[in-house]
């Protein structure tokens, strides 16, 4: 396992600048986005230590992320992320037939939509209707 380097906090106030520099927005008030976050945290998975805000990672970092740095590195941590969804299913493993959705991962799926659902009746009530909004699942 990769440990972080031991001037990681330099790095990520220069890559703070950096993104703040490119971006005219900022991340979300909750920092979810807006902090470190370390890969064996993504990995793991479930238990009371799997909080909502490392699902919401873990799954957008499945959906929507593209490496910036080292390519080689975000594919480990996301293929680590996989195995724990595909090789700790044992239901997953031993089904056969052409389709077939690990149901942890299909799990975290459902939670992520409903932490997303909860937390923008959240928003709205705490911001008074301003700086929220909810993704749709288009098919």
């Amino acid at each position: 396992m990769d440990l972080p380097t031991p001037n990681i906090f330099e790095l990520a106030r220069k890559i703070d600048e950096i993104v703040s520099g490119a971006s005219a927005k900022h991340p979300g008030r909750e920092g979810t986005f807006g902090s470190l976050a370390f890969s064996h945290e993504l990995v793991r998975i479930g238990g009371e230590d799997d909080t909502n805000r490392n699902t919401t990672r873990r799954i957008l970092l499945l959906l929507e992320s593209d490496p910036v740095g080292r390519p080689e590195a975000y594919e480990r941590v996301v293929t680590n992320v996989l195995r724990r969804y595909i090789l700790e299913d044992r239901g997953f493993v031993e089904q056969s037939g052409p389709y077939h959705v690990p149901r942890f991962l299909l799990n975290d799926f459902a939670r992520y939509w409903l932490t997303m659902a909860v937390d923008f009746a959240y928003k709205q009530r705490t911001r008074f209707g301003e700086g929220a909004a909810i993704r749709n699942l288009v098919h």
